[in-house]
């Protein structure tokens, strides 16, 4: 944690975790990214950087989900993540002067059980915050959904939305939908 913290700026105190498929937890603090064993405390993988080095998590308020898993019966499953949003770097110490910098408006995808995992960071028509999405592991189910859009910006601003169905309790894939008004 001390690697991935900014000097005089609490942007770490919140890591992303997710429980990789080799049991072992995907910690995910600022722009970095470990693999760690807990039940013996030993880092087994240190992820690239993120390439922009821009902090994705708290306080910066970006999103991280693990996407549907693949090859889960083939024996070799592949477990890819998909972090978006968050605000620029230094955004809470010029909130502090009353200066509000734009969020970010990029994500990065990278398959953490690969060998040489690596960031894809792509980026997005518009910035994001305060993101929150979860998907099922497998990834089944394909919903033919028709969606209308409430006739006031209002009660759902233009911008990006993750859109998914729950059916009997269980939510489905989920894909990105752009609303314009």
């Amino acid at each position: 944690m001390s690697e991935t913290n900014d000097r005089g700026v609490e942007n770490n105190l919140y890591p992303f975790v997710h429980l990789n498929v080799d049991g072992n937890l995907f910690i995910f603090a600022n722009n970095r990214a470990i693999l760690l064993d807990y039940m013996n405390n030993i880092v087994m993988k240190t992820y690239p950087v993120i390439p922009e080095a821009e902090a994705w998590n708290y306080p910066s308020s970006g999103l991280l989900v693990l996407l549907p898993l693949k090859n889960i019966k083939a024996g070799n499953a592949e477990a890819e993540l998909l972090i978006c949003g968050g605000g620029s770097k230094g955004s809470y110490t010029q909130s502090l002067k009353k200066k509000f910098l734009p969020a970010l408006n990029t994500y990065g995808r990278m398959k953490i059980t690969d060998s040489n995992p690596q960031w894809v960071v792509e980026t997005m028509l518009q910035g994001r915050v305060m993101g929150d999405m979860m998907l099922l592991p497998d990834g089944n189910g394909f919903y033919d959904v028709e969606v209308t859009v409430p006739p006031s910006p209002v009660l759902a601003p233009s911008g990006f939305y993750v859109l998914y169905v729950v059916h009997q309790g269980v939510p489905s894939q989920a894909i990105w939908i752009q609303l314009q008004h």
